[in-house]
């Protein structure tokens, strides 16, 4: 089979494509601010009859991440906290997701996956741990602790709710309302590489991106 990839275009692959996705939004409290997890790769999809065959066949995987974002839904500035690419431990079903908040207000991310070339189910996954503090700055930890949790969700206004948004996600839309009749608009869409662009009104916005230490 090796021969016959060798010499024909059957075992060939696509241009590189770029899928991103807005995977989670937070919002802690009562603020206009909130937290979301874009998960981006890029990819070739075979195509040929041999790499096809019988069933589509496997995409080759070339780069995966996990972003964070503290963005402003009022006035559509963000802000990049987090940005992480899978390892080899971690790089079959590679997700991430935002695991909660704890009392001083730092935000826990948990980073799974399998490692690369193998099977990948639940007791096989590998686990990465990281903390944005309270001052955003992204650590490296062992593991989350056991008192965090993630706000609940309410569609109507809490009782003493000052600042009312509730946030939708369409794909790679970030969408928001800031009424509880109102109709959601688009804040926030993404471009390939997985970054957060505000939808302009008549105000001018920014994404603001930050200096970051070396994820380990």
């Amino acid at each position: 089979m090796t021969m016959i990839c060798l010499g024909i275009p059957a075992c060939t692959y696509s241009p590189e494509e770029h899928r991103v996705v807005i995977d989670q939004v937070v919002r802690p409290g009562d603020t206009y601010t909130g937290y979301v997890l874009v998960e981006s790769n890029v990819l070739r999809n075979p195509t040929g009859f041999l790499n096809t065959f019988p069933n589509g066949g496997i995409p080759r995987i070339l780069s995966q991440e996990v972003k964070v974002f503290e963005v402003h839904a009022d006035d559509r500035e963000s802000r990049l906290l987090a940005d992480i690419s899978a390892n080899d431990a971690t790089w079959e079903s590679f997700s991430g997701h935002i695991v909660g908040f704890d009392a001083q207000n730092n935000l826990f991310l948990e980073l799974s996956g399998c490692e690369k070339g193998g099977d990948c189910y639940n007791g096989l996954r590998n686990r990465r741990f990281f903390r944005i503090n309270r001052d955003r700055r992204l650590e490296s930890i062992s593991n989350v602790p056991s008192d965090i949790g993630l706000p609940g969700i309410m569609m109507a206004r809490r009782q003493g709710e000052v600042n009312y948004v509730r946030f939708s996600i369409r794909q790679d839309t970030l969408k928001a309302r800031f009424q509880e009749d109102g109709e959601y608009t688009s804040v926030f869409v993404t471009d390939e590489e997985g970054m957060l662009i505000p939808v302009l009104t008549t105000t001018s916005h920014q994404t603001v991106i930050p200096e970051m230490a070396e994820v380990p």
